[in-house]
Protein backbone atom coordinates (compact mmCIF):
# COMPACT_ATOMS: atom_id res chain seq x y z
CA UNK A 1 0.00 0.00 0.00
CA UNK A 2 2.81 2.42 0.90
CA UNK A 3 4.44 1.80 -2.48
CA UNK A 4 1.15 2.49 -4.24
CA UNK A 5 0.66 5.72 -2.32
CA UNK A 6 4.21 6.76 -3.11
CA UNK A 7 3.61 6.16 -6.80
CA UNK A 8 0.49 8.27 -6.61
CA UNK A 9 2.41 11.09 -4.96
CA UNK A 10 5.26 10.79 -7.44
CA UNK A 11 3.24 10.77 -10.63
CA UNK A 12 -0.25 12.21 -10.93
CA UNK A 13 -1.96 11.94 -14.29
CA UNK A 14 -4.44 14.64 -15.22
CA UNK A 15 -6.83 13.40 -17.89
CA UNK A 16 -8.36 15.27 -20.76
CA UNK A 17 -10.86 13.83 -23.22
CA UNK A 18 -9.28 11.97 -26.14
CA UNK A 19 -10.48 14.42 -28.72
CA UNK A 20 -10.45 14.31 -32.49
CA UNK A 21 -9.58 17.52 -34.39
CA UNK A 22 -10.18 17.30 -38.14
CA UNK A 23 -8.56 20.17 -40.03
CA UNK A 24 -10.98 22.62 -41.64
CA UNK A 25 -11.34 26.32 -42.41
CA UNK A 26 -10.51 29.32 -40.26
CA UNK A 27 -11.48 28.90 -36.62
CA UNK A 28 -12.95 31.50 -34.26
CA UNK A 29 -12.19 31.58 -30.55
CA UNK A 30 -14.93 33.41 -28.66
CA UNK A 31 -13.70 35.41 -25.67
CA UNK A 32 -15.85 36.96 -22.94
CA UNK A 33 -15.11 38.87 -19.74
CA UNK A 34 -17.76 39.61 -17.11
CA UNK A 35 -18.01 41.19 -13.67
CA UNK A 36 -20.45 38.77 -12.00
CA UNK A 37 -21.48 41.22 -9.24
CA UNK A 38 -20.73 39.45 -5.95
CA UNK A 39 -21.68 36.05 -7.35
CA UNK A 40 -22.68 33.99 -4.33
CA UNK A 41 -23.31 36.88 -1.96
CA UNK A 42 -25.51 39.47 -3.66
CA UNK A 43 -28.06 40.78 -1.17
CA UNK A 44 -31.65 40.39 -2.30
CA UNK A 45 -30.80 38.06 -5.20
CA UNK A 46 -30.72 34.28 -4.98
CA UNK A 47 -27.68 32.54 -6.42
CA UNK A 48 -29.96 30.04 -8.17
CA UNK A 49 -31.46 32.91 -10.14
CA UNK A 50 -28.00 34.18 -11.04
CA UNK A 51 -27.07 30.71 -12.35
CA UNK A 52 -30.12 30.89 -14.63
CA UNK A 53 -29.48 34.45 -15.85
CA UNK A 54 -25.82 33.72 -16.47
CA UNK A 55 -26.79 30.52 -18.29
CA UNK A 56 -29.04 32.48 -20.66
CA UNK A 57 -26.17 34.85 -21.47
CA UNK A 58 -23.57 32.10 -21.86
CA UNK A 59 -25.75 30.02 -24.14
CA UNK A 60 -26.15 33.04 -26.40
CA UNK A 61 -22.41 33.80 -26.57
CA UNK A 62 -20.96 30.28 -26.08
CA UNK A 63 -17.47 31.55 -25.21
CA UNK A 64 -14.37 29.37 -25.47
CA UNK A 65 -12.55 31.55 -22.92
CA UNK A 66 -14.62 33.18 -20.17
CA UNK A 67 -12.94 35.27 -17.48
CA UNK A 68 -14.76 36.71 -14.49
CA UNK A 69 -14.43 39.16 -11.60
CA UNK A 70 -16.40 39.31 -8.36
CA UNK A 71 -16.77 35.62 -7.66
CA UNK A 72 -17.15 34.82 -3.97
CA UNK A 73 -14.08 32.64 -3.14
CA UNK A 74 -15.77 29.27 -2.86
CA UNK A 75 -15.12 26.35 -5.21
CA UNK A 76 -18.82 25.45 -5.05
CA UNK A 77 -19.68 28.51 -7.14
CA UNK A 78 -17.16 27.61 -9.84
CA UNK A 79 -18.60 24.10 -9.97
CA UNK A 80 -22.12 25.49 -9.96
CA UNK A 81 -21.42 27.74 -12.95
CA UNK A 82 -19.88 24.81 -14.84
CA UNK A 83 -22.88 22.56 -14.13
CA UNK A 84 -25.79 25.00 -14.16
CA UNK A 85 -24.80 28.01 -16.25
CA UNK A 86 -22.89 26.01 -18.89
CA UNK A 87 -25.68 23.45 -19.08
CA UNK A 88 -25.52 23.42 -22.89
CA UNK A 89 -22.08 21.74 -22.88
CA UNK A 90 -19.97 19.42 -20.74
CA UNK A 91 -16.70 20.60 -22.31
CA UNK A 92 -16.09 23.53 -19.94
CA UNK A 93 -13.39 23.37 -17.26
CA UNK A 94 -12.15 26.09 -14.91
CA UNK A 95 -9.08 27.15 -13.03
CA UNK A 96 -9.27 27.09 -9.24
CA UNK A 97 -9.34 30.57 -7.74
CA UNK A 98 -6.40 32.14 -5.93
CA UNK A 99 -6.72 34.58 -3.05
CA UNK A 100 -3.32 35.62 -1.79
CA UNK A 101 -4.69 39.12 -1.13
CA UNK A 102 -7.38 37.64 1.15
CA UNK A 103 -10.16 39.46 -0.68
CA UNK A 104 -13.88 38.79 -0.44
CA UNK A 105 -14.05 38.48 -4.26
CA UNK A 106 -11.78 36.68 -6.74
CA UNK A 107 -11.20 36.01 -10.44
CA UNK A 108 -11.15 32.83 -12.48
CA UNK A 109 -11.17 31.57 -16.06
CA UNK A 110 -13.47 28.99 -17.66
CA UNK A 111 -12.25 27.35 -20.88
CA UNK A 112 -13.39 24.98 -23.60
CA UNK A 113 -11.37 21.83 -22.86
CA UNK A 114 -11.71 20.56 -26.45
CA UNK A 115 -9.69 23.56 -27.64
CA UNK A 116 -7.43 24.52 -24.75
CA UNK A 117 -5.01 22.84 -22.39
CA UNK A 118 -4.02 24.83 -19.27
CA UNK A 119 -0.29 25.19 -18.74
CA UNK A 120 -0.48 25.21 -14.96
CA UNK A 121 -2.70 23.75 -12.28
CA UNK A 122 -3.83 27.23 -11.27
CA UNK A 123 -3.40 30.77 -12.51
CA UNK A 124 -0.24 32.68 -11.77
CA UNK A 125 -0.62 35.44 -9.22
CA UNK A 126 0.71 38.92 -9.86
CA UNK A 127 0.61 40.22 -6.29
CA UNK A 128 -1.61 43.29 -5.84
CA UNK A 129 -2.50 44.40 -2.35
CA UNK A 130 -6.21 44.86 -3.07
CA UNK A 131 -6.99 41.66 -5.02
CA UNK A 132 -4.98 39.03 -6.87
CA UNK A 133 -4.14 39.79 -10.48
CA UNK A 134 -4.19 36.46 -12.32
CA UNK A 135 -2.39 35.27 -15.43
CA UNK A 136 -3.65 32.14 -17.20
CA UNK A 137 -1.61 30.52 -19.99
CA UNK A 138 -3.30 27.98 -22.25
CA UNK A 139 -2.11 25.89 -25.18
CA UNK A 140 -4.38 25.98 -28.22
CA UNK A 141 -4.63 22.24 -28.88
CA UNK A 142 -5.14 22.24 -32.67
CA UNK A 143 -1.83 24.08 -33.11
CA UNK A 144 0.11 20.96 -32.13
CA UNK A 145 -1.84 18.58 -34.34
CA UNK A 146 0.59 18.90 -37.27
CA UNK A 147 3.75 18.02 -35.36
CA UNK A 148 5.09 21.57 -35.37
CA UNK A 149 6.95 22.90 -32.34
CA UNK A 150 5.56 26.35 -33.13
CA UNK A 151 2.63 25.90 -30.75
CA UNK A 152 0.05 28.62 -30.15
CA UNK A 153 -0.49 29.88 -26.63
CA UNK A 154 -3.06 32.34 -25.34
CA UNK A 155 -2.38 34.16 -22.09
CA UNK A 156 -5.24 35.91 -20.29
CA UNK A 157 -4.38 38.40 -17.55
CA UNK A 158 -7.40 39.19 -15.39
CA UNK A 159 -7.66 42.02 -12.91
CA UNK A 160 -10.17 43.96 -10.87
CA UNK A 161 -8.77 47.40 -10.13
CA UNK A 162 -9.72 49.71 -7.27
CA UNK A 163 -13.01 51.57 -7.64
CA UNK A 164 -13.47 55.21 -6.66
CA UNK A 165 -12.53 58.66 -7.89
CA UNK A 166 -10.21 60.02 -5.22
CA UNK A 167 -6.45 60.24 -5.69
CA UNK A 168 -5.63 57.13 -3.66
CA UNK A 169 -8.08 55.06 -5.74
CA UNK A 170 -6.48 56.26 -8.98
CA UNK A 171 -2.99 55.57 -7.57
CA UNK A 172 -4.03 52.02 -6.71
CA UNK A 173 -5.26 51.47 -10.26
CA UNK A 174 -2.00 52.79 -11.66
CA UNK A 175 -0.07 50.44 -9.41
CA UNK A 176 -2.07 47.47 -10.73
CA UNK A 177 -1.47 48.54 -14.34
CA UNK A 178 2.28 48.90 -13.74
CA UNK A 179 2.40 45.45 -12.16
CA UNK A 180 0.82 44.00 -15.28
CA UNK A 181 3.23 45.85 -17.57
CA UNK A 182 6.19 44.60 -15.53
CA UNK A 183 4.84 41.05 -15.85
CA UNK A 184 4.46 41.45 -19.63
CA UNK A 185 8.16 42.29 -19.84
CA UNK A 186 8.85 38.59 -19.23
CA UNK A 187 6.31 37.30 -21.76
CA UNK A 188 7.46 36.52 -25.34
CA UNK A 189 6.46 39.37 -27.65
CA UNK A 190 4.91 36.98 -30.17
CA UNK A 191 2.59 35.32 -27.65
CA UNK A 192 -1.11 36.16 -27.81
CA UNK A 193 -2.02 38.10 -24.67
CA UNK A 194 -5.34 39.53 -23.53
CA UNK A 195 -5.48 41.86 -20.52
CA UNK A 196 -9.05 42.04 -19.28
CA UNK A 197 -11.11 43.01 -16.31
CA UNK A 198 -13.08 45.63 -14.46
CA UNK A 199 -10.42 48.34 -14.57
CA UNK A 200 -12.63 51.03 -13.03
CA UNK A 201 -10.92 53.75 -15.09
CA UNK A 202 -13.05 56.86 -15.67
CA UNK A 203 -11.47 58.14 -18.90
CA UNK A 204 -8.76 57.33 -21.41
CA UNK A 205 -6.39 59.89 -19.90
CA UNK A 206 -6.27 58.21 -16.50
CA UNK A 207 -2.72 57.14 -15.68
CA UNK A 208 -3.66 53.47 -15.14
CA UNK A 209 -5.11 53.18 -18.65
CA UNK A 210 -2.24 55.14 -20.20
CA UNK A 211 0.25 52.83 -18.48
CA UNK A 212 -1.34 49.90 -20.33
CA UNK A 213 -1.70 51.43 -23.80
CA UNK A 214 1.09 53.99 -23.86
CA UNK A 215 3.57 52.81 -21.25
CA UNK A 216 7.14 51.66 -21.41
CA UNK A 217 8.61 49.71 -23.08
CA UNK A 218 6.81 50.41 -26.33
CA UNK A 219 6.97 46.74 -27.33
CA UNK A 220 4.64 45.82 -24.43
CA UNK A 221 1.96 48.44 -25.07
CA UNK A 222 -1.51 46.99 -25.38
CA UNK A 223 -4.05 47.62 -28.11
CA UNK A 224 -7.57 48.95 -27.53
CA UNK A 225 -9.71 47.44 -30.29
CA UNK A 226 -12.32 50.19 -29.96
CA UNK A 227 -9.81 52.80 -31.08
CA UNK A 228 -10.86 55.13 -28.26
CA UNK A 229 -7.54 54.90 -26.42
CA UNK A 230 -6.62 58.37 -27.75
CA UNK A 231 -9.98 60.01 -28.47
CA UNK A 232 -11.79 58.85 -25.33
CA UNK A 233 -15.09 57.11 -24.74
CA UNK A 234 -16.99 59.47 -22.45
CA UNK A 235 -20.26 61.14 -23.38
CA UNK A 236 -23.35 60.13 -25.33
CA UNK A 237 -21.53 59.98 -28.67
CA UNK A 238 -19.51 57.01 -27.37
CA UNK A 239 -22.31 55.38 -25.38
CA UNK A 240 -21.96 52.11 -27.27
CA UNK A 241 -18.68 51.42 -25.41
CA UNK A 242 -20.10 51.80 -21.90
CA UNK A 243 -20.50 48.80 -19.61
CA UNK A 244 -21.98 50.22 -16.37
CA UNK A 245 -24.55 50.58 -14.98
CA UNK A 246 -27.33 48.47 -16.46
CA UNK A 247 -29.74 49.93 -13.85
CA UNK A 248 -30.92 53.40 -12.91
CA UNK A 249 -30.85 52.61 -9.22
CA UNK A 250 -28.97 50.15 -7.02
CA UNK A 251 -31.91 47.90 -6.21
CA UNK A 252 -29.70 45.05 -4.98
CA UNK A 253 -25.97 44.81 -4.35
CA UNK A 254 -25.13 46.67 -7.55
CA UNK A 255 -24.73 50.31 -8.50
CA UNK A 256 -27.19 52.52 -10.32
CA UNK A 257 -26.71 55.64 -12.38
CA UNK A 258 -27.35 54.21 -15.82
CA UNK A 259 -24.97 53.45 -18.70
CA UNK A 260 -22.23 56.08 -18.63
CA UNK A 261 -18.92 54.37 -17.73
CA UNK A 262 -16.56 52.06 -19.57
CA UNK A 263 -15.10 50.07 -16.70
CA UNK A 264 -14.91 46.60 -18.29
CA UNK A 265 -12.19 46.39 -20.92
CA UNK A 266 -10.25 43.82 -22.96
CA UNK A 267 -6.87 44.94 -24.31
CA UNK A 268 -4.75 42.92 -26.74
CA UNK A 269 -1.02 42.40 -27.26
CA UNK A 270 0.53 43.82 -30.41
CA UNK A 271 1.02 40.32 -31.80
CA UNK A 272 -2.76 39.98 -32.09
CA UNK A 273 -2.96 42.76 -34.68
CA UNK A 274 0.02 41.51 -36.72
CA UNK A 275 -1.41 40.32 -40.06
CA UNK A 276 1.29 37.65 -40.27
CA UNK A 277 0.30 36.08 -36.93
CA UNK A 278 -1.47 32.73 -36.92
CA UNK A 279 -3.87 34.09 -34.29
CA UNK A 280 -5.34 37.60 -34.53
CA UNK A 281 -8.06 39.70 -32.97
CA UNK A 282 -11.13 40.54 -35.04
CA UNK A 283 -11.46 44.17 -33.99
CA UNK A 284 -14.96 44.42 -35.45
CA UNK A 285 -16.17 41.73 -33.04
CA UNK A 286 -15.36 43.73 -29.88
CA UNK A 287 -18.50 44.90 -28.10
CA UNK A 288 -20.17 45.53 -24.79
CA UNK A 289 -22.76 42.77 -25.07
CA UNK A 290 -26.30 44.11 -25.32
CA UNK A 291 -25.31 47.77 -25.64
CA UNK A 292 -26.85 49.33 -28.74
CA UNK A 293 -25.66 52.84 -27.84
CA UNK A 294 -29.16 54.10 -27.05
CA UNK A 295 -29.07 53.95 -23.25
CA UNK A 296 -26.70 56.75 -22.32
CA UNK A 297 -27.05 57.75 -18.67
CA UNK A 298 -30.07 55.51 -18.18
CA UNK A 299 -30.75 51.82 -17.62
CA UNK A 300 -30.10 49.31 -20.36
CA UNK A 301 -33.04 49.36 -22.74
CA UNK A 302 -34.31 46.00 -23.97
CA UNK A 303 -37.37 47.06 -26.00
CA UNK A 304 -36.24 47.51 -29.58
CA UNK A 305 -32.67 46.46 -28.72
CA UNK A 306 -31.76 44.17 -31.59
CA UNK A 307 -28.16 43.53 -30.53
CA UNK A 308 -29.24 40.52 -28.45
CA UNK A 309 -32.51 38.60 -28.03
CA UNK A 310 -34.97 40.18 -25.59
CA UNK A 311 -34.55 37.43 -22.96
CA UNK A 312 -30.76 37.81 -23.10
CA UNK A 313 -31.10 41.57 -22.58
CA UNK A 314 -33.33 41.01 -19.56
CA UNK A 315 -30.83 38.52 -18.15
CA UNK A 316 -28.04 41.08 -18.58
CA UNK A 317 -30.00 43.65 -16.56
CA UNK A 318 -30.82 41.14 -13.81
CA UNK A 319 -27.47 39.38 -13.61
CA UNK A 320 -25.13 42.30 -12.95
CA UNK A 321 -24.76 46.05 -12.96
CA UNK A 322 -21.98 45.52 -15.54
CA UNK A 323 -22.22 44.34 -19.13
CA UNK A 324 -19.80 41.66 -20.33
CA UNK A 325 -17.33 42.48 -23.07
CA UNK A 326 -16.82 40.01 -25.91
CA UNK A 327 -14.50 39.59 -28.86
CA UNK A 328 -13.36 36.98 -31.37
CA UNK A 329 -9.87 35.69 -32.00
CA UNK A 330 -9.35 34.30 -35.49
CA UNK A 331 -6.93 31.41 -35.98
CA UNK A 332 -5.30 30.60 -39.30
CA UNK A 333 -7.05 27.78 -41.12
CA UNK A 334 -3.98 25.54 -41.01
CA UNK A 335 -4.44 25.04 -37.27
CA UNK A 336 -8.21 25.28 -36.91
CA UNK A 337 -10.76 22.63 -36.05
CA UNK A 338 -14.32 21.71 -36.79
CA UNK A 339 -17.07 22.56 -34.34
CA UNK A 340 -18.25 18.95 -34.02
CA UNK A 341 -15.69 16.86 -32.15
CA UNK A 342 -15.63 13.10 -31.52
CA UNK A 343 -13.99 11.18 -28.68
CA UNK A 344 -12.42 7.71 -28.45
CA UNK A 345 -10.88 5.89 -25.45
CA UNK A 346 -7.20 5.93 -24.54
CA UNK A 347 -5.42 4.44 -21.53
CA UNK A 348 -2.05 5.18 -19.96
CA UNK A 349 -0.07 3.05 -17.54
CA UNK A 350 3.07 4.01 -15.60
CA UNK A 351 5.50 1.50 -14.18
CA UNK A 352 6.08 1.44 -10.42
CA UNK A 353 9.13 3.70 -10.55
CA UNK A 354 7.66 6.17 -13.06
CA UNK A 355 10.42 5.27 -15.53
CA UNK A 356 8.15 4.47 -18.46
CA UNK A 357 4.75 5.38 -19.82
CA UNK A 358 2.64 2.81 -21.65
CA UNK A 359 0.06 4.22 -24.07
CA UNK A 360 -2.87 2.01 -25.06
CA UNK A 361 -5.09 3.10 -27.94
CA UNK A 362 -7.74 0.40 -28.45
CA UNK A 363 -8.79 -0.51 -31.98
CA UNK A 364 -5.99 1.53 -33.62
CA UNK A 365 -3.29 -0.20 -35.67
CA UNK A 366 -1.22 2.85 -36.65
CA UNK A 367 -0.76 6.18 -34.91
CA UNK A 368 1.92 8.73 -34.03
CA UNK A 369 2.77 10.18 -30.64
CA UNK A 370 4.53 13.26 -29.27
CA UNK A 371 5.40 14.17 -25.71
CA UNK A 372 6.25 17.82 -25.09
CA UNK A 373 6.99 20.33 -22.37
CA UNK A 374 5.13 23.42 -21.27
CA UNK A 375 7.12 25.61 -23.66
CA UNK A 376 5.52 23.76 -26.56
CA UNK A 377 8.71 21.85 -27.45
CA UNK A 378 8.43 18.23 -28.59
CA UNK A 379 10.73 16.00 -26.49
CA UNK A 380 9.79 12.47 -27.59
CA UNK A 381 8.11 11.60 -30.89
CA UNK A 382 7.58 8.58 -33.12
CA UNK A 383 5.15 6.18 -34.78
CA UNK A 384 3.39 3.20 -33.27
CA UNK A 385 2.14 -0.01 -34.85
CA UNK A 386 -0.57 -1.79 -32.91
CA UNK A 387 -2.65 -0.61 -29.98
CA UNK A 388 0.22 -0.23 -27.46
CA UNK A 389 3.45 1.72 -27.14
CA UNK A 390 5.84 2.12 -24.19
CA UNK A 391 7.86 5.32 -23.84
CA UNK A 392 10.92 5.68 -21.61
CA UNK A 393 10.56 8.82 -19.51
CA UNK A 394 13.41 8.19 -17.06
CA UNK A 395 15.44 11.11 -18.41
CA UNK A 396 12.65 13.66 -17.96
CA UNK A 397 12.77 15.90 -14.89
CA UNK A 398 9.73 16.25 -12.67
CA UNK A 399 7.25 18.67 -14.15
CA UNK A 400 4.21 19.04 -16.36
CA UNK A 401 4.08 17.69 -19.93
CA UNK A 402 1.58 17.20 -22.73
CA UNK A 403 0.98 14.02 -24.71
CA UNK A 404 -0.43 14.14 -28.23
CA UNK A 405 -1.59 11.26 -30.41
CA UNK A 406 -2.62 11.44 -34.07
CA UNK A 407 -3.95 8.79 -36.44
CA UNK A 408 -3.26 8.64 -40.20
CA UNK A 409 -6.75 9.90 -40.99
CA UNK A 410 -6.12 13.09 -39.01
CA UNK A 411 -7.77 12.25 -35.69
CA UNK A 412 -6.04 13.96 -32.81
CA UNK A 413 -5.95 13.69 -29.02
CA UNK A 414 -4.18 15.40 -26.11
CA UNK A 415 -3.56 14.76 -22.44
CA UNK A 416 -1.62 16.57 -19.76
CA UNK A 417 0.66 14.75 -17.34
CA UNK A 418 2.39 15.78 -14.13
CA UNK A 419 5.54 13.78 -13.38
Amino acid sequence: MEQTLQNMRTLVFLLLAFTVFPVTAQQTIKVMHYNLLLFGDCNGVSTSEKYQWLGTILEHVQPDLFTVNELIPQTAYINGIKALSFDYTSDIEAYPFTNQANSNIVNTLFYNSTKFLPMSAQGEVIPYSLRDLNAYRLLYLPSISDGSTDSLFVRCIVGHFKAGQNNSDASSRTAAANLIMNYLGNVPDDEAVLVMGDMNVYNHQESAFQALVNGSPASERLIDATGTNTSGWNGGANAIHHTQSTRNSGTDCGSGGGMDDRFDIILASQSLIDPSSLIRIDSSSYKALGNNGQSYNTELGCSGNNTVPFQVCLALKQMSDHLPVVLDLVVDGSVSVEDELATVPMHTIFDQNAESLEIVVPDESRWSYRLGNMNGQTLIAGDATGPQKTLSISSLPNGMYWLVIETPDGRFAARKILR
